[in-house]
């Protein structure tokens, strides 16, 4: 069957996911060293090591070395985080295919995460308002009916183009969520082996008809489909 619309993923599909966590680490730090007279340089290198233990509690370990820690800071340095304007971008290579491909196809993109921070990664990443991308579907504005594993949002899509689900491919990367609810809907998917998911062992329901190591590797599959 022909297929006639493309879907992705945001984070660690369409751009490297890390760069915007290192990003909003260093506007963290900036703040940090600003009110507490810290060295900015080595507020950062601290976060950014605690990153490299875990992506969890990445604050907690840093203000509490410092000996500044309590649950409000932790809250006000999450709030830094997600209302940072982030030094994000879409590799130039990547852009260049996404125009390619946006004159054969409608190209929207699926993306779960907190609504405000999903839509500036968007906005900052020239994704919002352009006639590269038809629609953007930030999951969570819509409620928790519409957040991955739900296939409501590749159903809106294909009523909107008026296809069937297998003439649509979504190409994401997290096996956790991103294909077990559509694939029994007949809709294609293609896994992008990268980012933090990378080499992750996916039952046989979470895995994606594809593998890829890229979106070049990807776009390369769609003849198999």
């Amino acid at each position: 069957m022909t297929i006639k619309v493309l879907v992705f993923d945001l984070d660690d599909t369409l751009y490297d996911e890390l760069e915007y966590v290192r990003s909003g680490l260093k506007h963290v730090a900036e703040v940090l060293s600003e009110r507490f007279r810290w060295d900015v340089e080595d507020t950062d290198r601290q976060l950014q090591a605690s990153l490299a233990v875990s992506r969890s509690k990445i604050f907690d370990r840093v203000l509490a070395q410092k000996g500044v820690f309590t649950p409000e800071l932790i809250d006000q340095c999450v709030a830094l985080y997600r209302k940072h304007w982030p030094s994000i971008r879409i590799p130039n290579r990547t852009k260049r295919l996404l125009k390619k491909l946006a004159k054969q196809y409608p190209l929207y993109v699926v993306t779960d995460g907190h609504a405000f921070v999903q839509q500036r990664k968007l906005d900052v990443l020239g994704l919002l308002d352009t006639d590269l991308i038809k629609k953007c579907f930030v999951t969570y504005e819509f409620g928790q009916d519409y957040v991955k594993p739900s296939p409501k949002c590749f159903e809106e899509i294909a009523s909107l183009e008026g296809c069937s689900t297998e003439e649509v491919v979504y190409i994401a990367d997290n096996i956790d969520k991103d294909f077990v609810g559509i694939k029994p809907l007949g809709f294609k998917t293609i896994r992008l082996n990268q980012g933090q998911h990378k080499d992750k062992k996916p039952k046989p329901e979470q895995e994606a008809e594809h593998v890829a190591d890229d979106i070049f590797a990807a776009i390369d599959l769609l003849t198999e489909l």
